[in-house]
């Protein structure tokens, strides 16, 4: 996904009573968009939204979910949050993290007790806001009712944008106020001019006159031309409905049918028109380092914050922590202090998650949404800044429970039978919990509490060890029965005896046991003995340490012959220079330790030009290979050392010995 100024921005957290159709609306919208290539259905489980498990089964929204949607030049990041009592803390969540709600009202059912409860959360955290009417296609709704419903309840505020023009009762298009034109449906979300029938210019008419006053209010020229009977333009209306939207003076109320792709694309073209981008809002927190106010404002050009208001974490793919950035633009290879936890963070990478599609973007710029991988130490409401520039913002606010229930078991075989537990290994407890003295708590797998026993170490997982970051988590089978509905295509099963000599009994037991459910048929199952990997994997590592070993050994045994074959050229070439200190007094053990000397002195300089090479490929790879670190071993620098210097010195003597043994007078003839 492309990277988008905050000028490009709109937060928007869909907000409603439960069934109201913020799903459904999520999905066109992201269809629409072209994110998606097919329309899911909530009823059908296959939507970008809910993609939980529980979700799917229950056919409602359990957790906010982000939909990121790029409409024209502008990216909207949608917030689809439960309408469900039940789960109101994720909607207070996503509420703190927006800059604009659209509140999503059930045609057929109309103002609902969540409608009101989103207005409320509207209201406490100054959120412009527009309505959205759904189910539109249906026969029985009644979106005047709607509208009147909204009225009462909030007065002038609420100012129509659009009305539903219908023909045999059946939703064909709609009336767009502002424009004070019709528009006729022609497949699916696309339209034509068509005219205003005369049953509706009742209406029309009295709701372009709320829509005027609203506009008239915004100035007093406006006034006076208002009161002069002058026309507003349409370019005029909309820079007027910017401004009161942005503000919270107006309220549009807008309809169609998700569904059936009728109205969102006003929608969008609106969200992107009338609600404003995070840069025109406030944003403040606390410097920690000089104790006064710091006015973030979303400003990409003041130092780097952020703040956490979710986090999840999946058994499968990891601990995501969703932000928002408050100042500055945030890249992928930052180093952020959280302020709370008093401790800094190596940012890997950056995503922008499209519902539970994580997709890797090199920055985010102030005012907006993504989520960080792997944040170990960081919690929901967690600030995080420079360390030069500790920055402090208040944390989400979500309400307590009303109630709490606490289950204890009557005897120990409900302990034994029905407790949720689990044990994890190093890697998972670290990603998870942060930390691996976590035994007692509890983690979260498909929407049930499982209790942490056990922490496995390093070398006591069994199943793929080798591979150091793998989050592991061991389940007792019947608590699997419980957790997933698919038991049946697990296909894979590992069991540990109680000790190595018990392998061979549990091996024959366990086949004993599969011939006796497959009918004796050995061909339908796989038994294997991790004691024959183990010695299968040493046997081939031990082939391989000797063919490398042999490759050394060839190498070493050239390179000698390069040494030798230097100094008998040298020898030969210094053989006047031999027959001279021979005649002055050298004795042949001098001449063998000189070039000895130098055998010794050639092997040595490659062998610390080999160290050197190999130095310099290891650094290049380790800036190559981000996941994996290399680095020398003295032991083997001092080994390596050892064996040049003792190939030096045994290819060096017969060089040695042939020059100590040259005749004075017979090299001092020597002419070359």
């Amino acid at each position: 996904m492309d990277v988008f100024r905050t000028d490009r921005i709109r937060n928007v957290v869909l907000l409603g009573h439960s069934g109201s159709g913020k799903t459904s609306l999520t999905e066109a919208m992201a269809y629409l968009s072209g994110m998606t290539n097919r329309l899911g259905k909530v009823t059908d489980g296959n939507t970008v939204s809910d993609f939980d498990k529980e979700e799917i089964k229950r056919k409602c929204s359990i957790s906010t979910t982000l939909v990121p949607v790029v409409w024209g030049k502008n990216k909207i990041n949608v917030l689809d949050t439960p309408g469900m009592f039940d789960f109101v803390g994720e909607a207070q969540e996503a509420a703190s993290a927006a800059d604009a709600a659209v509140i999503v009202v059930s045609g057929k059912a109309g103002v609902q007790v969540g409608t009101q409860k989103a207005w409320e959360l509207c209201e406490k955290y100054n959120l412009p806001r527009m309505i959205f009417v759904t189910e539109m296609d249906q026969d029985d709704v009644s979106y005047r009712e709607v509208v009147e419903q909204l009225t009462e309840l909030y007065g002038k505020r609420i100012a129509p944008l659009h009305m539903p023009l219908r023909e045999n009762g059946k939703f064909v298009g709609y009336i767009n106020i502002v424009k004070n034109k019709g528009r006729r449906y022609i497949e699916k979300d696309k339209k034509e001019e068509c005219p205003i029938p005369d049953y509706s210019v009742e209406y029309l008419e009295k709701y372009r006159e709320t829509l005027m006053e609203s506009v008239a209010e915004t100035s007093e020229e406006f006034m006076d031309r208002y009161f002069g009977g002058e026309e507003f333009s349409v370019a005029e209306i909309s820079a007027a409905l910017a401004m009161n939207v942005g503000d919270g003076t107006i309220v549009p109320v807008c309809m169609g049918s998700p569904v059936n792709l009728q109205g969102v694309s006003n929608l969008l073209d609106d969200i992107c028109g009338y609600f404003p981008d995070p840069s025109t809002r406030p944003c403040a927190g606390i410097n920690l380092n000089t104790n006064e106010i710091f006015e973030a404002n979303y400003d990409f050009a003041k130092p780097k914050s952020a703040t956490i208001f979710k986090t999840i974490v999946d058994p499968f793919l990891g601990k995501y922590s969703m932000i928002k950035v408050c100042s500055g633009v945030i890249k992928s290879d930052d180093v952020l202090y959280n302020v709370d936890q008093e401790s800094e963070e190596k940012l890997s990478k950056l995503y922008v998650l499209e519902g539970s599609k994580p997709i890797e973007v090199p920055e985010l710029h102030a005012g907006d949404i993504g989520a960080i991988a792997k944040l170990g130490d960081a919690r929901t409401g967690d600030s995080l800044a420079t360390k030069n520039n500790q920055v402090r913002y208040g944390k989400p606010d979500v309400s307590t429970p009303y109630t709490a229930k606490r289950y204890k078991p009557k005897n120990k075989a409900d302990v034994d039978n029905h407790t949720y537990v689990v044990i994890l290994n190093t890697y998972a407890a670290t990603q998870l919990i942060g930390r691996t003295n976590c035994v007692g708590e509890s983690i979260s797998l498909d929407g049930k509490k499982y209790q942490i026993i056990g922490v496995l170490q390093d070398e006591q997982s069994g199943v793929s060890s080798t591979q150091s970051e793998r989050m592991e988590a061991y389940i007792p089978y019947t608590s699997l029965t419980r957790l997933s509905d698919s038991v049946l295509y697990v296909t894979t099963f590992y069991a540990a005896s109680a000790d190595e000599n018990s392998m061979d009994a549990a091996e024959s037991y366990l086949t004993q046991k599969m011939l006796e459910r497959f009918g004796n048929d050995e061909d339908a199952f796989t038994i294997v003995n991790q004691s024959a990997v183990m010695e299968t994997m040493e046997s081939v590592t031990n082939t391989l340490a000797w063919m490398l070993g042999g490759i050394a050994a060839i190498s070493l045994v050239v390179g000698g012959i390069g040494i030798m074959n230097i100094m008998l050229v040298s020898v030969t070439e210094r053989t006047k220079e031999i027959g001279i200190r021979k005649a002055i007094g050298a004795g042949q053990f001098s001449i063998m330790a000189q070039f000895l000397t130098e055998a010794l002195m050639v092997s040595m300089m490659g062998c610390m030009a080999g160290i050197a090479l190999s130095a310099l490929i290891l650094k290049v790879a380790g800036m190559f290979v981000s996941d994996m670190s290399f680095s020398i071993s003295p032991q083997v620098t001092a080994l390596a050392v050892g064996f040049s210097a003792f190939i030096g010195i045994v290819f060096g003597i017969y060089p040695a010995w042939k020059a100590a043994r040259k005749h004075p007078i017979d090299a001092l003839r020597y002419s070359g």
